[in-house]
């Protein structure tokens, strides 16, 4: 068999492989994610800084923030 015809072939049943991934009915059961604030200092100015974090946990939120922001000093409680 010549890759034309496998490629053929493939193409011939496409229709109903998309069909029936179509019937397959995907739901979102992901929880929503708390907000966590996020307080630091910036680095050159001594500004406070205020950020609002989606996260799974206060540090995972302090921890993108530094990761995210290098120029801010994260407060950690």
């Amino acid at each position: 068999m010549t890759i034309f015809n496998r490629m053929k072939k493939t193409l011939d049943r496409t229709p109903f492989i998309c069909h029936t991934i179509g019937m397959i009915k995907i739901e979102n059961h992901l929880p929503a994610l708390p907000n966590f604030q996020v307080v630091a200092i910036h680095r050159v100015t001594g500004k406070p800084q205020f950020a609002t974090i989606p996260a799974p946990s206060q540090q995972d939120a302090d921890d993108l923030v530094a990761d995210m922001q290098p120029d801010w000093i994260v407060i950690r409680a």
